[in-house]
């Protein structure tokens, strides 16, 4: 099985203007916008259907599923401003009172400035991501093309409910345009399920100032979704 990662938000979850804490306009960089798309999922026995063969998840009980999330950072209005750093954090929840639900794993883990372009990726039926040179055409797995958009990325929370990815401008590549990251998470039996909800902050430098601002307080309820 193959998924291709899109290379723009195909389904808007929220789309706006960021906003500095309180609502307040107060820098010298016009505040930018910004779009979420709706998380994309598959379900472990989905995976296993389309695989065919030799997909062992671990047998613990707990409910699996692979999670992609899109965004843009859309360009600023002033030329000579760019954008420094950007932060995608997930909140992972159980539905019911009691459980858990937890990133499993993360991808991209880490990327370095002189990385981009298509890169293919595996995750194998330990759900666990590879990269793909390490993958035998005749092995189970789902292979995915991921496309690096963003110069530096470094991923945080691999075991725990709320995982982050930090985005970082690069003096040779911008840090702009439309992202993709996947997950997979792990959800307890007791927690009968799980939502997730998304925030999105960036930090944009122009000549009168910084801009540090994330998504509006009234926008979040877009950003909360059941997943499994």
């Amino acid at each position: 099985m193959r998924i291709v990662t899109p290379t723009q938000v195909e389904q808007v979850a929220w789309q706006g203007t960021l906003v500095q804490p309180g609502g307040v306009f107060r820098s010298g960089v016009k505040p930018p916008s910004a779009s979420i798309g709706e998380p994309v999922m598959w379900k472990m026995d989905a995976l296993q259907a389309q695989v065919g063969k030799n997909w062992t998840p671990p047998a613990d009980g707990r409910l699996y599923a692979l999670v992609r999330i899109d965004f843009t950072l859309h360009p600023l209005d002033d030329a000579n401003a760019h954008y420094e750093e950007a932060q995608l954090q997930l909140f992972l929840r159980p539905r019911a009172a009691s459980g858990n639900a937890i990133a499993l794993d993360l991808y991209p883990m880490q990327v370095t400035a002189d990385r981009s372009g298509k890169i293919n990726v595996t995750l194998k039926p330990d759900l666990k991501f590879t990269p793909a040179i390490e993958f035998n055409p005749g092995e189970a797995g789902v292979e995915i093309e991921h496309h690096d958009v963003f110069p530096v990325i470094q991923a945080f929370g691999v075991g725990q409910s709320n995982p982050y990815w930090m985005f970082k401008n690069d003096a040779g590549r911008k840090l702009i345009g439309s992202q993709s990251v996947y997950f997979v998470i792990a959800v307890s039996p007791e927690a009968q399920g799980a939502r997730m909800s998304v925030e999105l902050t960036a930090q944009a430098r122009g000549r009168l100032g910084i801009f540090k601002g994330g998504v509006p307080e009234d926008a979040r309820a877009n950003l909360s979704k059941t997943i499994v």
